[in-house]
């Protein structure tokens, strides 16, 4: 069996970048794995060439989204409305050939940290093991890039109580090459945390005279339903532990039932690439059935300063969709920066009482993909312009104009993670 997949390249120049495929939406069966599939490149002389890629089941063992991830190197350039092919691929049964180095096993590596150690399973005192059970609760991950290693708490007090709640969020950051934690790189400071999901919003349907439901996500669990290191990336995926219930009122246009109940679920999939100084989130809510809820997040950050250090917002308010907060100290720059597929709005930095909170919101919509990046520039970077990397490398490139498989559809991006067979 073999299965084209067409790639576009949305730029005038050549890219490199990383490419996406669902594996139920072009009819690869289920039973055939990682070890029962090749990928090639396919030559402008028709001669192909073996790449390596991975399989992700984004949404958990039992989901049948399957993402097929690879690099595509030396796309061509084409042009901006995806229109026309520039690289194909096939995609073949067959044994494929081993990519891994032992560099390659080290760049690429996710630690978990289990609620309750077992010695008998390897497991370290304080939980960690690099193995992952699906079948033990696991509060805490640590991804590693070779240029970012960043530990996401899954419980809202890791190890022992305390009055922060640190649920969902990245509650440390090392960047290569800065000095100390990007979120507190001065003095231990309890309050840091990056990229936390405070609350959702989700509003009622057109002919209901009510105003929108907000539920909040604080002093929430999450499980982990996929963990995966490979030849391309890691990936994760937070589950909301609790499901969500949404209250529907289906009269005078549908009548039977007139109410309806939704049991929803909250899902995070993070995901970084190799040598790479962020980290990707896709952010979706389904219901049991599989089927996408539009929703509004709300998120939090607390990047803890001491007083005097000089910060720059690089935002423009025509292009709303990206953002880095600038730390400068002693001729040294951090950056903070995140993108989003959608307008940011409700944009805050500091308070009265908390100079360090940075605030955001992302429109309702299906389903959100964010890049959360983090910038260092030292003293030997006398000059830079610090709204290009959020806002190429960050936002044109991995958001608004990534390379995509031909042809190119409409929310192709959030269609990816539908679990119902006629999603396209």
């Amino acid at each position: 069996m073999r299965w084209i997949i067409n790639v576009s390249n949305p730029s005038s120049y050549t890219r490199d970048d990383y490419i996406e495929v669902n594996l139920q939406k072009i009819g690869v069966p289920s039973t055939l794995t990682e070890n029962d599939l090749r990928l090639f490149r396919v030559e402008s002389n028709q001669d192909k060439k073996e790449i390596p890629f991975q399989i992700d089941s984004v949404l958990g063992h039992d989901s049948p989204v399957r993402i097929l991830s690879f690099l595509s190197q030396q796309t061509p350039p084409g042009p901006d409305d995806y229109s026309h092919v520039v690289a194909q691929f096939e995609l073949e049964t067959g044994l494929p050939t081993e990519f891994s180095t032992h560099r390659s096993r080290r760049t690429l590596r996710i630690d978990h940290y289990y609620a309750e150690p077992d010695h008998s399973k390897g497991d370290a005192d304080d939980g960690y093991n690099k193995n992952w059970d699906p079948d033990r609760n696991v509060f805490g991950i640590k991804l590693h890039n070779g240029q970012l290693k960043f530990f996401i708490s899954l419980v809202p007090h890791p190890r022992a109580y305390t009055a922060i709640d640190y649920s969902g969020a990245a509650t440390s950051i090392e960047r290569e090459g800065a000095i100390g934690d990007m979120l507190a790189p001065f003095e231990m400071v309890p309050e840091k945390r990056w990229g936390q999901l405070n609350q959702l919003s989700f509003f009622p349907a057109p002919w209901v005279l009510e105003w929108f439901k907000t539920v909040s996500l604080k002093e929430k669990d999450y499980n982990l339903v996929w963990s995966h290191s490979g030849d391309i990336r890691s990936v994760i995926t937070m589950r909301l532990a609790d499901p969500i219930q949404l209250q529907y009122h289906c009269s005078p246009y549908f009548n039977t039932p007139s109410e309806t109940i939704l049991e929803c679920y909250l899902y995070r999939i993070i995901y970084v690439y190799p040598d790479t100084p962020y980290y990707l989130e896709d952010v979706l809510v389904l219901t049991k059935e599989g089927v996408p809820i539009r929703f509004r997040p709300y998120f939090e950050s607390e990047v803890c300063y001491p007083p005097g250090v000089y910060k720059k917002i690089a935002r423009f308010e025509d292009i709303p969709d990206y953002f880095t907060a600038w730390n400068v100290f002693a001729g040294v720059s951090r950056g903070y920066g995140f993108a989003a597929d959608g307008h940011i709005r409700g944009f805050e930095i500091g308070t009265a009482t908390n100079p360090n909170i940075i605030q955001w919101r992302l429109p309702s919509a299906y389903h959100h993909r964010t890049l959360n990046y983090f910038m260092y520039h030292g003293a030997e970077w006398q000059q830079f312009d610090p709204y290009h990397e959020i806002g190429h490398t960050g936002w044109y490139e991995k958001i608004f104009k990534p390379l995509e498989t031909f042809p190119n559809e409409i929310f192709s991006i959030a269609k990816r993670y539908l679990t119902y067979s006629d999603a396209a």
